[in-house]
């Protein structure tokens, strides 16, 4: 909220700046604050998706899995993580949350196979 604040004051000063020809700045800093809130913010809700998720699979019952829906709900959080901005990926939770979709596509691999009619 006071990032939001800070955002419609530096607006109202570059009204006021155009009313006064006077040289506009850019509020650089402002903006980069923004974008790494964004960033974040986009970071922290596919983390918490992915963490939700995994938990409800854990309470399903042997007969209840159908692995192939699974392996594909996490390819598309696979697909989700690459897509997130390259200004996060030096984040440490972005690369736990690739290695643990990571280990999860393994492991429903093996459940695939378990669930196998052969098996």
């Amino acid at each position: 909220m006071k990032l939001q604040k800070f955002e419609q004051e530096a607006k109202e000063n570059s009204e006021l700046e155009d009313l006064f020809e006077l040289e506009r700045r850019s509020y650089k800093p402002l903006k980069e604050c923004l974008s790494d809130l964004k960033n974040l913010k986009t970071l922290w809700d596919l983390i918490a998706l992915v963490n939700l998720q995994y938990n409800d699979w854990k309470t399903k019952f042997w007969r209840q899995i159908k692995a192939d829906v699974l392996v594909e709900q996490n390819k598309i959080f696979s697909n989700q993580i690459k897509q997130v901005n390259k200004e996060v990926r030096f984040i440490k939770g972005w690369q736990t949350l690739g290695e643990k979709v990571a280990n999860m596509t393994i492991v429903l691999n093996l459940v695939e196979s378990l669930r196998g009619d052969y098996m």
